[in-house]
């Protein structure tokens, strides 16, 4: 099971079994993408400070017949964020 949090939503998805890169436009921009052992339904991923590129990166759960049943976009910038940026 994965859950989703939107603020004030939370969406639950049953029958998750892993979790996978669908896709990238930047090599090894987002790496490592799996279930997280740790805290049972997360998702976790790495964006190695070693390749960080500005790009984008699709990852998904899948259920055991390998369907998709939730993806997300990830987008990397090259902004330099800091706290007079955070809205």
């Amino acid at each position: 099971m994965v859950r989703i949090t939107i603020p004030r939503l939370t969406y639950m998805i049953d029958g998750v079994t892993d979790a996978i890169l669908l896709g990238q436009d930047s090599p090894d921009l987002v790496t490592d993408v799996k279930l997280n052992d740790k805290t049972p339904g997360w998702v976790s991923f790495r964006v190695p400070k070693e390749t960080i590129n500005q790009g984008n990166a699709v990852i998904a759960v899948r259920n055991n017949q390998r369907d998709i049943l939730w993806s997300w976009h990830i987008w990397v910038t090259h902004r330099k964020w800091n706290k007079s940026s955070c809205i």
